[in-house]
């Protein structure tokens, strides 16, 4: 089983598919009409394919507000680390923080920020509501698999080891998400270092990043791009990133 910062029990792959491109973020909002309040709305920073996991030290947000959404809307702000097949989106693993609406038990807790876990490209859910994250701290998060098994870390503990695969070639990324548009998205601003697990358990530097932000239609899957502000800023090469903010998903 790997560790959560410095894995290196990961059996070693025949070769690495990691993409090798620059590229920067932007932050320029765009005037676009937000579709209904039903939509997702989120960001990515993408870390490129191949790899065995992805990770980052993510600074928690400091405050939040979810704009008078009260908990018969089932708000949410969440941000986190996805390994998914690159073939197949539906095998896909997030690991991460949330604040306000819990899928799995259909709780609502606006005061705290709490680690979950997703599979099947956000199918099921498992909520770990009675752990409260600190406020403006840096953690480290991750997502990994070695292809039978994979790994979810959250503040550098260990939440689950599932008997999950997530087949080669990997896509993995960052995310920011919210379900309506005029919550902010990311707490307002967070900070950003993320890596990629090579076949030894290493962590490097993330490719490259970029600022795709996008509304999607839980009705079909149908995305717009872009939803609004580029939430993801490059900060420095090759792996540093900020969201936006303050301001809202449209």
């Amino acid at each position: 089983m790997p560790t959560a910062r410095k894995a290196a029990r990961i059996p070693a792959a025949a070769a690495l598919l990691a993409l090798a491109l620059t590229g920067t973020g932007s932050a320029t909002a765009e005037a676009v009409t937000c579709p209904n309040n039903s939509y997702h709305y989120y960001a990515t920073a993408h870390s490129g394919a191949g790899n065995y996991g992805t990770g980052a030290e993510e600074l928690t947000w400091n405050s939040w507000s979810f704009d008078g959404h009260g908990a018969a809307a089932k708000p949410f702000s969440n941000e986190s680390v996805w390994t998914m097949d690159n073939n197949n989106a539906y095998d896909a693993l997030e690991v991460g923080f949330n604040t306000g609406y819990a899928a799995e038990t259909g709780g609502f807790d606006s005061g705290i920020m709490f680690p979950y876990y997703t599979l099947n490209d956000g199918a099921i859910e498992y909520d770990f509501t009675g752990t409260s994250l600190p406020k403006n701290t840096y953690i480290w998060n991750s997502a990994t698999s070695n292809g039978t098994d994979s790994w979810a870390y959250v503040n550098d503990r260990l939440i689950s080891e599932i008997a999950y695969d997530v087949p080669q070639p990997r896509y993995s990324f960052e995310q920011t998400e919210v379900n309506y548009h005029d919550i902010t998205m990311g707490g307002g601003g967070s900070t950003v270092t993320a890596e990629w697990q090579n076949g030894s358990g290493q962590w490097n530097d993330w490719a490259y990043i970029d600022g795709d932000t996008f509304a999607e239609d839980p009705a079909n899957g149908d995305q717009s791009s872009p939803a609004g502000y580029g939430y993801f800023i490059d900060l420095y090469q090759p792996n540093g990133t900020t969201q936006g903010g303050p301001g809202q998903a449209c």
